[in-house]
């Protein structure tokens, strides 16, 4: 579906999700295709719009596409959690498969096609504004470069800030329509604001990322998907040369661009924070978690887990006893 005002963007959500108008800014939704609440505020300053979505959704799959026009009510479009939607830019034709961590940024407009199933929390977060929006951007190198950018995608890597966020998001939900909308302005403008203070800690003049095509970056999320998925193995970095084409030494720069580690750096880095995720959370043995995540022997997996945290799984486990 097109959609050429914020107006109509707003029936669409209403009349798909079933919801109903509680407050001015908070949908509430409570039907047979999901639960939880929409809110829809000024954006900081009063420039622009900004969307919350929170929503668990009930039924097995949930498909739509959306296709925003620049020229309608925005200039500049962001979101960030995107987890479950795939983005393409209008002038490309590739799907990128945004994951949670990305934020896409587009002048042009954007197309969305949005993948839901049962037991997934949609909650993704949408900013249309224009360049008077950006005037309060403090860095005048991040300001011109929000302003002059047309398309772009990050992968922050800052897990914990945003998870902090997250979390304190929750809380907000339990309160009362006229604290949400209160304590959301807030959010809106912290994480705005986050946004911009990891852009003034890049290079986002010479950022390499900034010259991939919308092939290279599907590539590079479809490695990463495959890494996640597939913790217990060691990534073979040639099948994936044959398999998309790139020379190796081009894919490997192209995924640390984006990502921040190389391919194997990556798989290491994730693999040793989900064992040890394993080991409190799920309290798995030591010798279960060095197996499940394809370690060599339990050995190995102690002399790594014990290098990268300072503390071997073993006093873990006792600390977590005490």
């Amino acid at each position: 579906m097109k959609i050429a005002t914020f107006d109509e963007y707003k029936v669409f959500i209403e009349k798909l999700f079933q919801g109903e108008w509680v407050h001015p800014t908070i949908m509430e939704v409570n039907s047979k295709i999901a639960k939880g609440n929409i809110f829809i505020l000024e954006g900081f300053k009063g420039h622009g719009k900004a969307v919350f979505f929170h929503l668990d959704i009930l039924i097995n799959q949930l498909e739509f596409d959306l296709t925003f026009n620049s020229q309608s009510f925005f200039t500049h479009h962001t979101s960030l959690f995107n987890e479950g939607i795939a983005i393409r830019f209008i002038e490309d034709d590739v799907n990128l498969p945004i994951h949670y961590h990305g934020i896409v940024n587009t002048t042009n407009g954007i197309h969305l096609s949005i993948n839901l199933t049962k037991g997934k929390t949609f909650r993704p977060v949408q900013f249309f504004y224009d360049i008077s929006g950006l005037q309060w951007v403090e860095n005048e190198a991040v300001r011109d470069f929000l302003i002059q950018k047309e398309n772009y995608y990050y992968f922050i890597n800052r897990t914990q800030e945003l998870s902090l966020w997250v979390q304190t998001l929750q809380q907000v939900f339990s309160y009362s329509n006229v604290r949400k909308e209160y304590f959301l302005r807030l959010k809106t403008k912290e994480l705005f604001l986050l946004f911009t203070n990891y852009l003034s800690e890049i290079d986002i003049v010479e950022n390499p990322s900034d010259n991939l095509t919308a092939y290279q970056l599907k590539v590079v999320f479809d490695i990463k998907s495959k890494i996640e998925a597939q913790l217990e193995t060691k990534p073979n970095v040639q099948e994936f040369v044959y398999k998309y084409g790139i020379h190796q030494n081009l894919l490997q720069t192209i995924f640390q661009s984006t990502f921040g580690k190389t391919i194997y750096n990556y798989y290491t880095s994730l693999r040793i924070q989900k064992a040890y995720e394993a080991i409190v959370t799920k309290k798995f043995s030591i010798t279960e978690v060095a197996f499940d995540f394809g370690y060599s022997s339990v050995q190995h997996f102690s002399k790594n887990f014990t290098k990268t945290y300072g503390i071997s799984p073993t006093d873990v486990l006792k600390n977590m006893e005490l």
